[in-house]
C-alpha cells in the first residue's frame, strides 16, 4: 500500500471507497434506503472538482494498492469551517477519513491520518478536530489516539438525523506523535 497525495484522477476511486465504506461501517446505524441510495457516481464530479481546486493547507491522501492502483482510503482535511455550531474551536478539520472494509487493521487510516495532520501543521495549523457519528465504531481509534469528546449535534442529511460528536486534539504536534 501507498499513502500519496490525491489527484483529480483519483475522484472516481474516492467516490466509491466513500460509498462502500458508508454501506459497510454504518450499517444497522444509518436508515438501509439511505445506504442503498448512495451513488458514486454523482460524487466523481464533487472530489474532482474539491481535488482541483485545493489550496495549501487543504488536503486530501489517498491509499492505493500498489498492484493496481485500487484507492482502498482516503482522507480530507483543511481549515475549520467559519464559526458557528461546526466549528470545534481549532484552526484545522478533518473532513472526511473511510476505509475500505478489507483495507482497516493494516495501518492505513494512521497512516492516513498522520498524512494530514502533517500536512496541516506544515500550512500553520496547530490543533485539529473532526465530526462523526456517535455510533461510529471508529471511535476508539480517534480516542486512542489522543482526541477528546468535546460537543455533540444533530447530523441532518438525506431525510434523517443522528447524533454526531465533535472530537478535537489541541496539540497537532502530539496527534503526529501518537500517530507515528
Amino acid at each position: 500500500m501507498t499513502i500519496r497525495p490525491a489527484t483529480a484522477a483519483d475522484a472516481r476511486g474516492i467516490a466509491e471507497t466513500h460509498v462502500a465504506s458508508w454501506r459497510s461501517s454504518y450499517r444497522g446505524i444509518v436508515p438501509e434506503e439511505r445506504l442503498t441510495a448512495l451513488d458514486a457516481g454523482g460524487r466523481v464530479d464533487f472530489w474532482a472538482g474539491k481535488l482541483e481546486a485545493m489550496q495549501s493547507p487543504e488536503c486530501c491522501f489517498v491509499a492505493v494498492d500498489g498492484d493496481d492502483g485500487v484507492v482502498m482510503g482516503f482522507v480530507s482535511a483543511g481549515p475549520a469551517r467559519a464559526e458557528g455550531e461546526d466549528n470545534l474551536g481549532t484552526d484545522a478539520e478533518i473532513f472526511a477519513i473511510y476505509l475500505l472494509e478489507s483495507a482497516k487493521g493494516r495501518g492505513l487510516g494512521r497512516g492516513l491520518m498522520r498524512a494530514a495532520a502533517c500536512c496541516l501543521r506544515d500550512g500553520g495549523c496547530r490543533s485539529v478536530s473532526l465530526w462523526l457519528l456517535k455510533e461510529n465504531p471508529a471511535r476508539g481509534f480517534y480516542e486512542r489516539f489522543g482526541g477528546w469528546i468535546t460537543g455533540e449535534k444533530p447530523y441532518v442529511t438525506g431525510g434523517f438525523t443522528l447524533p454526531s460528536i465533535g472530537c478535537r486534539w489541541d496539540d497537532i504536534e502530539a496527534l503526529i506523535a501518537a500517530l507515528s
